[in-house]
């Protein structure tokens, strides 16, 4: 016979935080996007002013997601070389 992990109220009350966090983050970078799009379109040379703040965002999105991996790499690998010894 199993028994399921059962939440304490603390452990419910956390997870309504994080998941109500998360989504107001989310709704506030559509929001900040949407706006700078906007603005950016209104102005003299917006289409080139566009084009930069969006190609910006995807080559920072991509840094960043290289760097996670190159930093996962090493704990694992440093991991790894624990579990060896």
């Amino acid at each position: 016979m199993t028994e399921e992990a059962k939440l304490t109220k603390t452990e419910k009350l956390n997870t309504v935080k994080v998941t109500t966090s998360n989504a107001i983050s989310k709704f506030g970078d559509v929001l900040f996007d949407y706006v700078n799009t906007v603005f950016l379109s209104s102005i003299p040379n917006g289409g080139f002013w566009l084009s930069f703040y969006q190609s910006s965002e995807v080559l920072i999105s991509v840094f960043f997601n290289f760097g996670e991996v190159l930093s996962l790499t090493v704990v694992i690998e440093s991991e790894l070389f624990f579990i060896v010894i």
